[in-house]
């Protein structure tokens, strides 16, 4: 299992905002020529090298921006844009770098710009040590969309595709990315002009939020891998993964015939159902069910769902469909109001099941409060129902416990003993 060990960056749009200082330059020098210079012919050339860009304004105007005279000029255009106006920032960048170097994650910056160029630019803006490595796409065969600055940077990192993540502004960096075999976060910059990014496993617009933990779920989400959202002393708690299949089935049969958690694989093709969740529940909300491992061993099930309103049926993302639960027995728990796309209000449920020898334990708690805490945190949820029957006494009083704790985003209701489970 490949595990997270390098972040590259892109320089130009992603670690300072320098494409509209190119644009300035060689739009000077082009007027030095009396010729002014179209987006349309500069916009090919974004996110790779000067070598392009002076094929691109040979064919189209004439000019040679390789000639030692028209290098000095743009040097000086250069420096004085940037004295003039300095380097444009992304906002959150700076923090979001050493946010990840701290973690223990190995960082270089692959570039289409000169060495010296790179070397100048995060030297000026204070990251140059940050970074183990700099990497110029004008030192390899091809420049992007070919993979080949990516896969120096990787060399020369030590580590494989399946270990990094890229970051990119433009279509050609991120088709670079995914031709070298790495997952990719596509940032979209508004200065980088009109890039395709769809190739892009995730797509941003700012990185004053991001960290090693919001990196970490790109990369799994890209390699396969289940995300793990609380990793405590005594067990973790992770997306399911197919291989949880057998202990699953053993989990849930010991609930048999009751409404709820335990009815979670009550599918005709359990297999099949499983797939497709995982397929798509946790890419779609980013939440669902966990389970609650220790040493290969799961000891529950613990998570979110999400269902259109109070009561009635739902289609799963795998196209079952369930009845809704309206109180869990023993040993299960508990039902966020949240918009539904079609603007319908949907609930999202916060349940447990645990394993009949590991109740009484405190699991319960530990793995719903972590829960809450990672869905009001890093998904942005707020107002989390917790629905329990008031004869359910253990999960009532853990319910009280989580309403209380988490007072704001999470709400107790609690329904009389009478209450069907599911009709």
């Amino acid at each position: 299992m490949a595990c997270l060990k390098s972040v590259i960056f892109d320089m130009d749009g992603v670690l300072v905002n320098t494409e509209p200082v190119h644009l300035k330059m060689y739009q000077r020098l082009l007027a030095d020529y009396g010729k002014e210079m179209e987006y349309a012919v500069y916009a090919p050339c974004i996110g790779s090298t000067t070598r392009l860009l002076q094929k691109l304004l040979m064919d189209a105007y004439g000019v040679d921006i390789f000639t030692p005279e028209n290098q000095r000029r743009i040097a000086r255009y250069e420096r004085e844009i940037l004295d003039r106006d300095g380097y444009g920032e992304i906002p959150g960048m700076a923090s979001f770098i050493k946010n990840l170097k701290e973690s223990g994650l190995r960082l270089a910056v692959a570039s289409s710009s000169p060495y010296s160029m790179i070397v100048r630019t995060v030297r000026d803006i204070g990251l140059e040590p940050y970074f183990d490595r700099l990497v110029s796409g004008e030192d390899v065969p091809q420049p992007k969309p070919a993979p080949d600055v990516f896969q120096k940077a990787m060399e020369e990192l030590g580590v494989r595709p399946e270990e990094c993540v890229i970051v990119e502004d433009s279509a050609n960096g991120v088709r670079a990315a995914k031709a070298a075999g790495a997952a990719c976060i596509g940032f979209s910059n508004p200065d980088s002009g009109s890039q395709d990014l769809g190739l892009a496993d995730i797509l941003v617009e700012g990185f004053e939020e991001l960290d090693r933990r919001f990196v970490e779920k790109v990369h799994c989400r890209a390699c396969g891998l289940p995300v793990t959202v609380y990793e405590g002393e005594r067990f973790r708690l992770r997306e399911i993964r197919m291989e949880d299949l057998p202990q699953l089935k053993e989990l849930c049969a010991q609930r048999q015939g009751e409404a709820g958690w335990g009815s979670f694989l009550a599918a005709e093709d359990e297999s099949a159902f499983l797939e497709s969740y995982i397929r798509h529940m946790y890419p779609f909300y980013d939440f669902g069910m966990y389970v609650l491992e220790r040493e290969g061993r799961i000891l529950g099930l613990a998570g979110l769902d999400v269902e259109p309103g109070m009561s009635g049926e739902r289609e799963t993302p795998g196209g079952q469909r369930r009845a809704a639960r309206q109180g869990l027995p023993e040993g299960q728990g508990f039902q966020e109001s949240q918009e539904t796309s079609g603007g319908q209000e949907a609930q999202v449920t916060l349940g447990y099941l645990i394993a009949p020898g590991e109740r009484g334990k405190g699991y319960a708690g530990e793995a719903c409060a972590a829960i809450l805490q990672y869905a009001g945190e890093r998904l942005g949820l707020q107002d989390i129902l917790i629905r329990v029957r008031e004869d359910n006494l253990p999960s009532l009083r853990t319910a009280r416990k989580l309403a209380e704790r988490f007072a704001g985003l999470a709400r107790l209701e609690v329904e009389p003993a009478a209450s069907s489970l599911a009709k």
